[in-house]
């Protein structure tokens, strides 16, 4: 029997659950509510920790860069706002304004007029209290009626581990030592050729 088969025993026997993965560096673990899996985690060691590891932090340093870029646009918009109010009279807001340089037109519309929303949630629970039986059920009819599910992505959330104790380099120390080793055992036998 191989020692890949052996393992992959051990873990089935360990675990309800036995990933994909043949990588010998990936090891499962599940948690699990009132006997069902809830989750799982892949547990990466060597090169496969640092592929993905690359990767969470390419994703985390675009949010960065997309949370800048936003604060950015926001307070150049601002800025613009208030560069343009600076050429029109404070009355002149209830009109769009519009600038023309050499190279741009620049358009500020006018002061939208405060609008009202209505919280229709809040409504309902405080309609229901006031309801007949009858009404209450002819209400849950038309919202299921008018419902329509929508599927999104599944979330994906990264978050920055402390550093491990584990040495990232240790696998490379190791491919130089056993480098080392045989290039001694190289330099041996030509020794020996030469005596």
């Amino acid at each position: 029997m191989s020692t890949e088969y052996m393992r992959k025993l051990i873990t089935l026997f360990e675990s309800e659950y036995v990933g994909p993965s043949d990588d010998p560096n990936v090891s499962y673990t599940t948690d699990t509510k009132k006997g069902e899996i809830t989750k799982i985690t892949a547990k990466l060691a060597s090169t496969s920790s640092a592929k993905y590891t690359r990767l969470a932090k390419n994703v985390k340093k675009i949010s960065e860069l997309k949370a800048e870029i936003d604060e950015l646009e926001k307070q150049t918009k601002q800025d613009a706002r208030e560069t343009i109010d600076s050429l029109f009279h404070a009355k002149d807001s209830v009109y769009t304004r519009v600038v023309e340089t050499a190279q741009f037109t620049l358009k500020l519309t006018a002061e939208p007029k405060p609008t009202t929303t209505v919280k229709y949630e809040s409504v309902l629970k405080e309609l229901t209290n006031h309801l007949t039986p009858e009404l209450i059920s002819i209400m849950e009819d038309l919202k299921k009626k008018f419902s329509s599910e929508v599927k999104k992505s599944a979330a994906l959330t990264i978050t920055e581990d402390d550093m491990p104790d584990i040495d990232p380099y240790a696998e490379y120390y190791g491919k130089i030592l056993n480098w080392g080793k045989k290039y001694d055992k190289v330099l041996d036998k030509m020794e020996k050729l030469v005596d």
